[in-house]
């Protein structure tokens, strides 16, 4: 089945034991997998000062957008790719890789960008600003805290919890 881009997606931190972990400007990712040419990575989209984020249709329409126009490689349509997806925090590596990336190469916003970015030094100031150092998040993929949901329902509102530990 194709993907469909949900209305909203929710997402809410919570220590392993379940209990509320109130962290803003964590930042994460959500990776949805092609089935021609290229996967999209969709991000940066950060919690609030209760750990929480809400990520509307038109933010992830907004950075897919952003990938159409940073791929010399060429992408497919989000809505071609499989609807399986993957949401997980940025490592603190991939945030640096980010804002390297940005003061760099693309130092300027993209199409897409520019519907949720005034300027490319707030993009800058988000990643810099990130409280993800302050998390245990293993570089390595396949240990690292993450959903995986398929997204089949148009207009639908998805709510999850990632469960992740503070560093000591």
């Amino acid at each position: 089945m194709s993907l469909c881009l949900p209305k909203s997606v929710t997402v809410v931190l919570k220590t392993p034991e379940g209990n509320p972990l109130p962290l803003a400007n964590i930042l994460l990712l959500i990776q949805t997998f092609a089935t021609y040419k290229n996967d999209i990575s969709l991000s940066p989209f950060a919690t609030n000062q209760e750990g929480i984020a809400y990520i509307t249709d038109q933010e992830m329409r907004a950075e897919a957008t952003a990938a159409y126009d940073s791929d010399l490689m060429g992408t497919t349509a989000i809505e071609s790719a499989h609807d399986s997806v993957e949401i997980r925090l940025s490592s603190q590596a991939e945030i640096e890789r980010a804002i390297s990336s940005r003061t760099k190469v693309w130092k300027s916003l993209l199409n897409g960008e520019k519907k949720r970015w005034k300027t490319i030094g707030e993009l800058i100031s988000l990643y810099k600003s990130s409280n993800n150092h302050l998390l245990d998040i293993p570089e390595e993929l396949s240990i690292r805290p993450k959903i995986r949901d398929s997204w089949i329902h148009p207009d639908a509102e998805y709510n999850y919890e990632i469960r992740v530990r503070r560093k000591a």
